[in-house]
C-alpha cells in the first residue's frame, strides 16, 4: 500500500452524464466549484444503485449507465444464482478529501459514464446551478483539475461504445 494513501477510505460513485458531447455539472456551494453528480455508497448498496439514487437526489432525473467494459469477445460463464457482473465504470479514482478540521480521508470513487433520456435533458436548462459543458469549457471553470481529461476519456469510450452498438 502506498504511504501517501494511508488513512480512512470511503467508497463513492459518481456519474459523468453526457449529452451531445457535453457533460452535466452541478455547482457545489460548500466547495465553491462545479462537479458531476455523485456521493457515498451506502451500506449494502451497490455502486449502480448509488448512481441512480445520487443522480435522482441531485438532479431529480434518471440516468442510464453505459458499461465501459467493451470487450464482448470474452464472455464470462457465471452461475447466475450466485454471481453477477456489475456495470464497469469509466475509471476508479482515489481522491484525497480535506476535512474542515485539517484532517483528510480518501474517496475511492467509481466514476460511471451515463446518459439521460433526451426528454429529461431540457428540464435542467433553466437552472443556474446546472451547466452542460464540453471538456474545453470545463477548463475555464472552477472544477477539479482532472475533470476535462475524464470528459475526454468519456467521449472516446462513448464513441467506441456507440460503434460497437451500431450507432446513436
Amino acid at each position: 500500500m502506498s504511504e501517501r494513501r494511508n488513512g480512512i477510505k470511503h467508497f463513492t460513485a459518481s456519474a459523468l452524464i453526457e449529452h451531445q458531447g457535453r457533460f452535466l455539472l452541478l455547482y457545489h456551494q460548500k466547495l465553491g466549484m462545479w462537479l458531476y453528480p455523485g456521493g457515498h455508497i451506502e451500506a449494502n448498496e451497490e455502486p449502480q444503485d448509488a448512481i441512480a439514487r445520487e443522480v435522482k437526489e441531485e438532479t431529480g432525473l434518471s440516468a442510464s449507465i453505459l458499461s465501459c467494459g467493451l470487450s464482448t469477445d470474452a464472455t464470462l460463464s457465471l452461475p447466475i444464482e450466485t454471481v453477477s457482473e456489475l456495470e464497469v465504470p469509466l475509471t476508479i479514482l482515489c481522491e484525497r478529501i480535506h476535512e474542515d478540521d485539517g484532517g483528510q480521508h480518501w474517496h475511492i470513487d467509481m466514476i460511471y459514464l451515463c446518459r439521460l433520456e433526451t426528454s429529461e435533458v431540457t428540464t435542467l436548462d433553466e437552472r443556474a446551478d446546472f451547466k452542460w459543458v464540453t471538456p474545453q469549457e470545463a477548463e475555464t471553470l472552477s472544477c477539479p483539475p482532472e475533470l476535462s481529461s475524464l470528459m475526454r476519456r468519456g467521449l472516446t469510450v462513448l464513441d467506441r461504445y456507440l460503434e460497437m452498438m451500431g450507432g446513436s
